[in-house]
């Protein structure tokens, strides 16, 4: 495991729970027009997911693949299917701009977000990320990365070999393309009770964000945009809310009121802590994101 992967999979976990993923997530679902749960896929393996966005593209912005096809068809040195390929490829590097521009703000790779918009696929572990499967000769690789060549008679010790020679420069494209940098360091038993924590705490956020928004619906009959006030007003009452289930019942109601307003805060320090050392985005952060996203 190279270093700072410890840190990435905490990043990675937390990630795909975060409640602003998920707004972000519907944002660009509602600009591509995407349905709420993901464009339908029956199997998620490599070649049927590159098909997949392929034929989005292809679907969505004929005009657009088109011309790149006929151009990319003129040079005489690709194939019909390389230059198909190669047209998908084009145009949704393009069209999907502002879902990268949110990936790379998030510190997550490209093609794993843009698989999570597009067909709600969460891969199990970061190590999925960086699998890239070459399924013909008219697909080669085109993504930067550090590949070891293995052949027909490659063995385990080459391999072992070739990783050791390699690492070092493993390592510097890891930390060049993801940098994620800890701000400090946690271990023992406050590393995993501040995870514990914050997962809490975003699970509370997450449930009064969603009766705030069954609440406006039943009311409004339309679903209508949550302000910033009222994000701040949720998160407020998550904090609150945890911390009174934490303070025992007193008798003197002041002090009891004292004491939660206390560990509200305290709740309120570690969870921005937490969201800082692992590059997780609050609801703070929305707006900021929201602004690479067109319409909003």
């Amino acid at each position: 495991m190279i270093p700072g992967t410890n840190h990435y999979l905490i990043h990675h976990k937390l990630l795909f729970k975060s409640l602003t993923v998920t707004l972000l997530v519907e944002k660009l679902r509602e600009f591509y027009k995407i349905p709420d749960n993901g464009l339908e896929i029956k199997n998620q393996s490599f070649e049927n997911v590159y098909k997949a966005k392929a034929n989005w593209v292809l679907r969505n912005y004929p005009r657009e693949a088109q011309s790149y096809f006929e151009k990319f068809v003129s040079y005489k040195r690709f194939s019909r299917g390389q230059a198909l390929h190669m047209a998908s490829d084009k145009v949704r590097g393009e069209v999907l701009e502002p879902i990268y521009k949110v990936a790379d703000r998030l510190g997550i790779d490209r093609h794993t977000f843009e698989e999570f918009v597009l067909f709600g696929i969460v891969p199990s572990s970061p190590k999925d990320e960086s699998l890239r499967i070459v399924f013909d000769k008219d697909f080669p690789i085109f993504e930067p990365g550090i590949y070891l060549k293995i052949g027909p008679f490659t063995k385990g010790i080459d391999l072992a070999r070739d990783y050791k020679n390699y690492k070092p420069f493993v390592d510097d494209f890891y930390n060049a393309v993801y940098k994620i940098k800890p701000r400090r360091k946690s271990t023992g038993a406050n590393f995993n009770q501040e995870l514990t924590l914050y997962e809490q705490i975003e699970s509370k956020i997450t449930e009064y964000y969603q009766l705030k928004t069954q609440a406006q619906l039943s009311r409004d009959k339309i679903k209508r945009r949550i302000g910033e006030k009222d994000y701040q007003k949720i998160v407020e009452d998550a904090f609150r809310d945890l911390a009174a289930e934490e303070v025992p019942d007193i008798q003197d109601d002041k002090e009891w009121q004292r004491q939660v307003n206390s560990k509200a805060k305290l709740f309120e320090n570690e969870y921005y802590a937490t969201a800082r050392r692992y590059n997780i985005p609050t609801l703070r952060d929305l707006k900021t994101f929201l602004r690479f996203i067109p319409n909003n």
